[in-house]
């Protein structure tokens, strides 16, 4: 009857052993093993003042920020054409919806958030100028003029861990659209 005691007890702190090692290994899972869904919405205004530092891994200058928020704050009037381009872009959003992804490929996510009334490309590579002729061009094909690409306005940001990669190439970049 002993044995049999010693060898339930055995048995059970095996079990108990087994069940605190899954436990553990369930609870310390890093995130980074999990899939990350790239951010949609960045802030809208980065500081004029922002430099690349330890806390900014890229330069964002003054100028086209401040034309970017002056563009968001006195909209310019769009041309007739580039009033039927937008309406035919934002046709684009899922049905019932009135902000959303409007394009996605492996370089960059076009979005449009209602509330502001403003697109949004995010750039999801290195090579940041592939990246904003993608987006430019994705507008141009929908019929939209450059005039209207930067009247719209849109906005251009790298995605957070993209900059992360680009950390220490002393990159300056403007949220705004080629030839805007």
């Amino acid at each position: 009857m002993k044995k049999e005691n010693y060898l339930l007890i055995t048995f059970g702190v095996i079990l108990l052993g087994i069940i605190f090692v899954l436990a553990f290994l369930a609870l310390s899972t890093s995130p980074s093993t999990q899939q990350q869904k790239p951010t949609i919405s960045p802030p809208l205004f980065l500081s004029p003042t922002l430099k690349a530092n330890e806390y900014s891994p890229i330069y964002y200058p003054p100028l086209p920020e401040k034309k970017l928020m002056d563009t968001l704050e006195h909209r310019p009037q769009l041309s007739d054409e580039d009033i039927l381009a937008k309406r035919k872009i934002l046709s684009l959003l899922p049905k019932g919806e009135r902000s959303g992804i409007l394009y996605q490929s492996t370089n960059v996510i076009i979005d449009y958030t209602q509330p502001l009334d403003i697109f949004q490309v995010e750039i999801l590579i290195t090579n940041i100028d592939q990246a904003k002729t993608e987006g430019s061009t994705w507008f141009t094909t929908q019929g939209m003029s450059q005039k209207g690409l930067c009247d719209l306005p849109v906005q251009f940001y790298i995605n957070k861990n993209v900059a992360e990669k680009l950390r220490g190439l002393h990159i300056s970049f403007s949220p705004l659209a080629p030839g805007c």
